[in-house]
């Protein structure tokens, strides 16, 4: 990984290995670091090396670092995270491998904060933030989240769209319904569903009762 971002090009004594262990050890440790001197007396105090300060800064101060750890908190997640519900093989949610539930959820803070952070309810909360997340149902994992002021709309907050979203499900509440959404989604093989509000009508293409009985009366009607 620390290759691929840049992070190291030649392999010298600042492993990246040992230097992310350094980093954990220190900072998760027993809480006696406080500046990048103690960072980088835990390094050699690791390794056994006697690395100069300069060198070892040198590392800390690439762009690349703050990436490299992203990335292996990424990996971290994917790799401990388990299956936590599953459904009966003759389900029709049995063929996803994800089903992604995304929603905001909205709290009135302080009100000095309403010049960037208003609410929507100006009257009752005039600064309000909203939590914007994205959740794995089958994993029962965070995949995203995001801080907001409670003004900016749920659509505009939703995750990119990866390239194929076969075995995929979206489920989304109202404020999340968009035409252009649903059609990229089914451009990209996957699937949603998603409350809509009472403003639409649909023309009704097909309607089956849960025994499997179409009810054709009901076919092209709105």
């Amino acid at each position: 990984m620390a290759e691929q971002l840049g992070f190291t090009i030649r392999q010298r004594d600042i492993r990246p290995l040992d230097f992310i262990l350094s980093l954990i050890d220190a900072l998760a440790g027993d809480g006696n670091c406080d500046t990048q001197a103690d960072l980088h007396r835990k390094f050699n105090e690791l390794t056994g090396l006697n690395v100069s300060y300069r060198s070892w800064a040198n590392q800390a101060k690439k762009d690349a670092l703050p990436t490299l750890i992203l990335w292996l908190w990424v990996q971290c997640l994917e790799i401990f995270s388990r299956k936590v519900m599953a459904f009966d093989e003759d389900s029709p949610f049995s063929e996803f491998e994800h089903i992604l539930i995304q929603d905001g959820s909205s709290q009135a803070v302080y009100d000095a904060l309403k010049e960037a952070f208003p609410g929507r309810f100006s009257t009752v909360s005039p600064a309000a933030v909203e939590l914007h997340t994205t959740m794995d149902l089958l994993t029962n994992n965070l995949v995203r989240v995001q801080l907001t002021e409670d003004t900016r709309s749920e659509r505009d907050c939703l995750p990119p769209l990866p390239t194929s979203m076969a075995y995929i499900l979206m489920l989304m509440d109202a404020g999340y319904f968009e035409l252009e959404l649903f059609a990229a989604i089914d451009d990209r093989e996957g699937s949603f569903i998603c409350k809509a509000p009472q403003s639409i009508n649909p023309t009704i293409l097909s309607a089956v009762r849960e025994d499997g009985k179409n009810l054709n009366r009901y076919k092209g009607k709105n």
